[in-house]
């Protein structure tokens, strides 16, 4: 269905602050979108926070619903966005997609689908794209004219009414979202630096385990002699607990322990910086040095409530949206059904 444009009043000067670039490749990304999702790989407390909401949010189901004759909501089996948001397209399950578009929405505050065919009024098929080769475009008139799609510097301009896009809403950027990876960065680079320092330690601290100390000087020779010696007498588990002798020399032993770091401390609140930001609570990630049975399922109410219903109830918004301008009817709106939702029950 197409709408009538309207002026975004500021419009001409964010594009003239933008430049050039702005309206033939798209505006610039606020930061390395593969870089956000890169830690989902690579680092344990991202990987299992975004993949716990991730599966969270897969199992939930959102349908099309309609208000009935007696004003009730009914399903709308008839609307177009009822099968394809079962099945979106035939290389994905819906749980699948769902799963893809909370990661790309989390991570990079970002997610992108393309809706098939090209005139979408009755989208057979939706296809979520990578955030870091999309684009966002607008002109003097258009608050969004377009999406860029680029792979290996190859680009491909996408009509607005072609894609829905999810973003977490940040006063930084009217169109580009903020995901929770970007207030931990450089917790996680932290962790990963204190991570890589304490593996190499154990690996090969670079330095010795004693040192054997002459109170005069001695030659090089006598040194390697003295060496030699004590690697015999002691090197090797065969000879773990003999009595050492010296002569000449004292046996003077290196503090191994990296105490000054603080790295179980250090390691702890880097992990409670990151579990803040997505919004997790410790026992949701197996973190279970402080949980009984009352406090696990307080803190799983507390999960649901206040980070996946935010999660869900911003994709309803924009899919009712975009839904209502794609498809042309303004009585449908799409909602999840929570019904099978343990932790929410109570509060049906």
């Amino acid at each position: 269905m197409k709408t009538k444009k309207k002026n975004f009043p500021v419009q001409a000067i964010e594009l003239a602050a933008a430049g050039v670039s702005a309206d033939t490749q798209g505006l610039p990304h606020p930061e390395e979108f593969d870089d956000l999702t890169e830690a989902f790989g690579i680092h344990t407390w991202v990987y299992a926070c975004a993949n716990l909401i991730a599966n969270s949010f897969a199992m939930i189901e959102f349908l099309p619903y309609v208000q009935d004759k007696d004003g009730s909501w009914v399903v709308n089996e008839k609307h177009p966005f009822r099968k394809v948001l079962q099945h979106p397209n035939p290389n994905m399950s819906g749980v699948e997609f769902r799963r893809l578009l909370s990661l790309s929405s989390k991570l990079t505050g970002n997610a992108f689908i393309i809706c098939e065919p090209k005139a979408p009024s009755q989208p057979q098929e939706m296809w979520p794209l990578m955030p870091e080769k999309v684009k966002v475009k607008m002109d003097a008139t258009s608050f969004v004219s377009g999406y860029v799609y680029t792979v290996n510097g190859r680009t491909q301009t996408l009509p607005p009414e072609r894609i829905i896009h999810i973003r977490e809403s940040t006063p930084n950027s009217l169109q580009y979202g903020q995901g929770a990876m970007s207030a931990v960065k450089n917790a996680i680079t932290s962790d990963l630096l204190a991570d890589a320092w304490n593996r190499n330690f154990f690996f090969n601290s670079g330095r010795p385990d004693a040192v054997l100390e002459s109170v005069e000087p001695i030659s090089p020779d006598a040194q390697k002699r003295v060496l030699k010696a004590w690697q015999k007498m002691n090197q090797g588990s065969k000879n773990r607990g003999k009595t050492a002798v010296l002569s000449g020399v004292k046996y003077v032993e290196i503090n191994r322990l990296h105490k000054d770091m603080e790295f179980v401390n250090l390691r702890k609140m880097l992990r409670e910086e990151v579990l803040a930001a997505f919004g997790v609570p410790q026992s949701m990630v197996q973190v279970l040095d402080q949980a009984n049975y009352s406090n696990m399922e307080q803190q799983t109410k507390i999960f649901w409530t206040q980070t996946m219903i935010p999660e869900i109830r911003k994709f309803e918004s924009i899919m009712t949206l975009r839904a209502r301008q794609i498809t042309g009817d303004t009585n449908t709106i799409i909602q999840a059904d929570l019904s099978k939702v343990e932790a929410l029950r109570t509060d049906e």
